[in-house]
């Protein structure tokens, strides 16, 4: 599986609490060693950041933190099997972070251990069920074996349980991109770029965002056009929910949210009869749908 993860820095070590928390005297050296092992990690001098993290970790071994950061140092070495060994000794010890889990599985994963990969996924779930991480993880690996639904129904579970992990929309705009239902593709995209901006992932969203409005927009001769967003179509079904103690249920006719968005996207855009749209008209449209909408 194509690894999904951005691992190109280390976190700081120090945030949180532990800013507030009285510390002994070796962990306050310990601390003092993983920051020079962070700065060789910035500089990518990998055997001297797991120098230093080895030496953090023999004098305060307490916490997760320096045994976990000299996993990631190893993985980006490039020795996947001892990193693998190194967080498998991280989730035995501690398994206090999702991100434990995370670097476990795909760690597996890139040592063609899929089945452990979806075991230590799944076990990170269990363990953290609002993990955006980790369901995106397991989507990766639905995709990658082109299972396409299943790795959708991961990705918007993530996105149901961890709303600010971008990577869950991402991978569901780019899906949904090439669906008949280019209405999830808008919305999902343009809840990416609320939650990240200005790198490589953004360009690429912003683009498949201008070519989904392109290819669901259709021009006429008469003097309008509109935009073919969804497939969906008025719902007709039984709710008992709705009819209280009847012993009957009404049939109650029911709105999909795919038509009602797109038919309140309709009614304020039918007066474009452009051949080609533009940046500037699909600014226009997307204000004022959201001025209906809201």
């Amino acid at each position: 599986m194509k690894n999904l993860l951005m691992v190109t820095a280390i976190l700081s070590l120090f945030m949180g609490n532990d800013l507030l928390a009285q510390k002994s005297n070796n962990e306050l050296k310990a601390d003092s060693l993983a920051l020079k092992a962070v700065e060789y990690v910035d500089g990518f001098q990998l055997d001297k950041a797991i120098e230093y993290f080895e030496k953090a970790n023999a004098l305060y071994n307490k916490k997760a933190r320096y045994e976990y950061e000299k996993g990631l140092a190893t993985y980006l070495k490039g020795d996947i099997a001892k990193a693998a060994h190194i967080f498998k000794s991280v989730v035995t010890k501690f398994g206090d972070e999702d991100k434990q889990f995370l670097m476990l599985g795909t760690a597996y994963d890139e040592l063609g251990k899929r089945e452990k990969a979806r075991i230590i996924f799944q076990e990170g779930l269990n363990k953290f069920p609002k993990s955006g991480l980790l369901y995106q993880e397991l989507g990766a690996i639905e995709l990658d074996e082109k299972n396409y639904d299943k790795a959708l129904q991961y990705w918007e579970k993530g996105i149901q349980v961890d709303r600010y992990e971008a990577s869950n929309y991402y991978w569901a705009t780019k899906m949904f991109a090439y669906s008949s239902e280019k209405i999830w593709a808008i919305i999902y995209g343009e809840l990416f770029l609320n939650l990240e901006f200005e790198t490589p992932r953004a360009a690429e969203v912003s683009k498949i965002l201008y070519n989904t409005y392109g290819k669901i927009y259709e021009s006429s001769t008469r003097g309008n056009g509109k935009f073919d967003l969804t497939e969906s179509e008025l719902n007709l079904f039984a709710d008992t929910k709705l009819v209280g103690n009847y012993s009957t249920a009404k049939e109650i006719n029911i709105l999909a949210f795919e038509s009602e968005y797109a038919l309140k996207f309709e009614s304020n855009n039918r007066i474009y009869a452009q051949k080609n749209i533009s940046l500037e008209m699909i600014h226009e449209v997307r204000s004022k749908f959201l001025k209906t909408w809201m």
